[in-house]
């Protein structure tokens, strides 16, 4: 899966920046997140640091959760969840079958 990284921004919803794009789509490109249920993931350190973390979701899709201190902090999205919602929208694209957590994935 090719990655492109994009230069770093600055978007007023929810705070994102370019290098939190760049994480998430390195987590996805070193295969790091991993289904629980339909609303959990486990996050998988990225090399050079050994934190794992798991993310979450409300059952109607309206919220997410990650125990990483920026998202816990600021309560805006951070790598780790924009990394979920990409692992999400990538296994649409790719016509896995449904487990019913994307119907609740917002776009991104």
């Amino acid at each position: 899966m090719e990655i492109s990284e994009p230069p770093c921004y600055y978007s007023k919803v929810d705070g994102l920046q370019g290098s939190q794009l760049i994480k998430a789509k390195r987590f996805i490109k070193l295969s790091l997140v991993k289904p629980l249920t339909n609303n959990t993931w486990f996050m998988g350190a990225l090399p050079g640091n050994s934190t794992n973390y798991i993310v979450v979701r409300n059952r109607e899709g309206s919220s997410w959760g990650c125990q990483c201190q920026f998202n816990k902090k600021t309560g805006n999205t951070c790598s780790h969840i924009l990394a979920v919602q990409l692992y999400i929208n990538n296994k649409l694209e790719r016509g896995f079958v449904s487990t019913g957590a994307e119907k609740l994935c917002q776009p991104i």
